[in-house]
């Protein structure tokens, strides 16, 4: 993230942090002031369910196809630790930046709020960006799920010459 948005975002949490208002609000407060980073809910990988979702509409992201981004942890527990205690600009930063990251994965995965389990997608690439509550879904990134989808076996391996042979989707807790 951009230094100066991380400050202006930090300022934004600083003014948050002493408001005498409830918690729920203080913590909604907080999800828009996120917002104004450009690269929020950043999307490092897709599930195997959401991969298959995607193939069955040609790797487009049509309206009603029920795949989000995924939180790896609970936004309610990190954020209310963030407004729990006033944190300095780099433990709040460093906070923000492990607890902001997102899978590609479908709405039953994301509501049952379970251990997800996920094919890496390097940030290096620059793909599935933020426009608010959507991301960026343009031909780069249909071609990536489209290869990502031909390279995985029915056992979440990759396979089939990638340079990655044999890694294994990455399971993660939500909650941490």
């Amino acid at each position: 993230m951009d230094i100066e948005i991380a400050k202006r975002i930090y300022r934004a949490y600083l003014a948050i942090f002493d408001m005498e208002l409830r918690d729920s609000l203080r913590r909604e407060m907080l999800t828009w002031a996120f917002v104004e980073n450009p690269d929020h809910w950043p999307v490092i990988g897709v599930t195997g369910a959401a991969l298959e979702r995607f193939a069955e509409h040609d790797f487009r992201c049509v309206s009603g196809m029920k795949v989000q981004r995924a939180h790896l942890a609970d936004r309610k527990v990190w954020q209310s630790a963030m407004l729990a205690e006033k944190l300095n600009f780099d433990d709040w930063l460093t906070l923000y930046a492990q607890s902001d990251r997102t899978v590609l994965a479908t709405s039953s995965e994301n509501m049952r709020g379970e251990d997800l389990k996920y094919v890496p997608i390097p940030a290096e690439l620059g793909l599935f960006r933020s426009m608010g509550y959507k991301w960026r879904h343009t031909m780069a990134e249909r071609e990536y799920l489209r290869d990502l989808h031909v390279k995985l076996d029915p056992s979440g391996r990759i396979h089939r010459g990638d340079p990655e042979s044999g890694q294994v989707m990455r399971q993660i807790s939500q909650s941490g």
